[in-house]
């Protein structure tokens, strides 16, 4: 995965926290990242709070990051950060192009994946279904993050995803304005 200049220089210190939740979801990301992920988190909140900021500062702690032609990339399996949309694409054109593997073979083997914007179509549920449910078999730990309340998340993907995504999992609702707008 290339190196986002957005989020290059994205850490725990760098992250502005506003609240008690936002301060107890970076002291358990921290310690996750000391100690390894043992249990799901999900970190749900409105747009801006910083949420894919948090994700990135995850990924920076646990990658390596190696240049080639000018471009930074991730080297490593350790943690994969992906868009469930970019998921569900790379699964669609891993059925086209039987050259292409399958990314679900390989996020399966990741210590820990980071699956960002989950928003699902009823058919795109099937298709993240085996992913979700090879991790939770194998006890694989995921960040979660959404836009969406819990109520609402659990609508998007349907009960089987949800129950295995939810269950030991630790919960973060984030709240605050958009950071975004703040210093725009």
């Amino acid at each position: 995965m290339i190196v986002l200049p957005r989020f290059e220089k994205a850490s725990f210190d760098n992250y502005e926290c506003t609240t008690n939740e936002q301060q107890r979801l970076v002291e358990t990301l921290r310690r996750g990242v000391q100690n390894g992920f043992d249990r799901n988190i999900v970190i749900l909140g409105s747009v801006g709070t910083g949420k894919t900021h948090l994700a990135f500062a995850v990924k920076n702690a646990l990658s390596k990051v190696d240049e080639f032609r000018g471009m930074k990339f991730y080297t490593d399996d350790r943690c994969a950060y992906m868009t469930a949309k970019t998921l569900i694409d790379d699964i669609h054109e891993a059925w086209k192009d039987r050259d292409c593997e399958n990314p679900v073979y390989k996020l399966t083997k990741t210590d820990l994946l980071i699956l960002d914007e989950m928003g699902l179509s009823q058919n795109e549920r099937t298709e993240l279904y085996d992913l979700i449910n090879a991790r939770y078999e194998r006890c694989k730990p995921m960040i979660c993050i959404s836009n969406n309340t819990k109520t609402e998340l659990q609508k998007v993907l349907g009960q089987r995803i949800y129950d295995r995504i939810s269950g030991g999992a630790e919960f973060f609702e984030i709240s605050g304005e958009s950071y975004r707008q703040k210093v725009a």
